[in-house]
């Protein structure tokens, strides 16, 4: 039986956990919350093991494949290389892909961005994001090892969409113009790593993102009307009451550019738009 250890134990990394577990991978998913572990006797061969188990050097050695979701730090800027880096760089493995974001092209004024755009990060977690992919990819460059980094737009799926927060009593949306967000649904994201995994490309940098960037109130409305919910109330952007971290969400402006995965790694997405997304991929799962 092949062996995937999965840093985290997130949103994405447990829908891609039980993706691994359907293929017939042994799955190990590291988490610093002890009600997980605790939790996770009945999950077939799916194991939450603590981060700090003394057991993750064996488990690595035995591993094929090694994801990381886990986000950055300001401290040690990727935490897990911060604690792991010498034992990953002494085994040898399929495939290593680092989970990032987009978020470390920064503000391009509505432009298309792609792989070669130049990064302008523009907080300073997306700068720490852009330094844990160069720590990564060191690792591809002095160590040879299969490092892949996958740049994931705006994630939603099922439990985690505009859908649920219009049907927990959301009734306005905020109005910028010509302010465009790109996303990717869950599923799409284990889509990219599936392909990723299939047709290795160490060092490649693959941008995750769905074919219709789209601006966010264009996007929540539509989800009102698929819920048969009044419109939303539209609040323009400049005189909405925002917290500081709230307004930052609006900074940065661009479209995600997905053609470098979908050539190179011919994958095709289950949701290639937010409309398919929310009606197909999320609206039956409601809660």
């Amino acid at each position: 039986m092949k062996t995937v250890l999965i840093f985290g134990n997130g949103y994405v990394a447990k829908f891609v956990a039980k993706e691994f577990s359907k293929l017939a991978y042994l799955v190990y998913c590291t988490s610093r919350q002890p009600e997980a572990i605790v939790s996770s006797a009945a999950q077939g061969n799916i194991h939450i093991i603590p981060y700090y188990d003394a057991r993750l050097p064996a488990i690595l050695k035995k591993a094929q494949v090694v994801l990381s979701t886990v986000p950055p730090d300001e401290i040690m800027i990727d935490p897990v290389l911060a604690r792991y880096a010498k034992i990953i760089a002494q085994e040898q493995f399929a495939w290593i892909g680092y989970l990032s974001s987009t978020a470390v092209y920064g503000n391009h004024h509505g432009q298309w961005v792609s792989e070669t755009t130049t990064c302008l990060p523009s907080t300073a977690k997306a700068n720490i994001r852009l330094l844990a992919e160069q720590q990564w990819l060191a690792l591809y460059v002095h160590q040879q090892l299969p490092v892949h980094i996958l740049r994931l737009s705006g994630i939603y799926g099922p439990g985690q969409n505009c859908l649920e927060d219009i049907k927990q009593g959301k009734n306005y949306t905020i109005v910028k113009v010509d302010q465009y967000f790109s996303r990717i649904h869950i599923a799409d994201i284990w889509q990219a790593i599936s392909a990723a995994i299939q047709r290795p490309t160490p060092g490649e940098i693959y941008n995750v993102s769905d074919d219709e960037p789209a601006p966010l109130h264009i996007v929540q409305q539509f989800g009102a009307q698929i819920l048969q919910h009044k419109p939303l109330t539209e609040v323009v952007f400049a005189d909405a009451s925002l917290s500081s971290a709230a307004a930052r969400f609006f900074n940065d402006n661009k479209k995600v550019n997905n053609a470098k995965i979908v050539k190179n790694l011919h994958v095709k997405w289950c949701y290639p738009n937010y409309r398919l997304g929310l009606t197909q991929g999320c609206l039956p799962y409601l809660r």
